[in-house]
């Protein structure tokens, strides 16, 4: 999916990532899920959305990535600097509706991250 997308094939590429994100849910041999994977892969097809203009669409996308970000990985560490870019790109998707206030609390949460 990444490769596809860094091509702009933005359509071929959210199929790719929507299969990572099904994959991703289910977890590992013993059930244990990494949500900082599973958030990366739901931040890419916000991405591929967002894209294409689908500003709408690619909201809950970016919410549950950074829902899922927040989790960690199946140890519970927490990888700011991706959380951080969900923020920003899920602000710049906000903005894009209009929810200015919402996407300035985004803004101010990955800068906090990134400080």
């Amino acid at each position: 999916g990444y490769c596809l997308g860094s091509t702009a094939q933005y359509a071929e590429a959210r199929a790719w990532h929507e299969r990572a994100v099904a994959e991703a849910a289910q977890g590992d041999v013993h059930g244990r899920i990494d949500h900082a994977s599973l958030g990366r892969s739901l931040h890419h097809v916000g991405y591929c959305l967002w894209s294409t203009g689908q500003y709408a669409e690619a909201r809950p996308w970016y919410e549950r990535a950074v829902a899922e970000a927040e989790k960690g990985d199946v140890h519970g560490r927490i990888d700011h600097a991706s959380l951080s870019i969900s923020l920003r790109t899920g602000a710049a998707c906000l903005r894009k509706l209009g929810e200015v206030d919402l996407a300035s609390e985004w803004e101010r949460r990955a800068s906090e991250l990134t400080a």
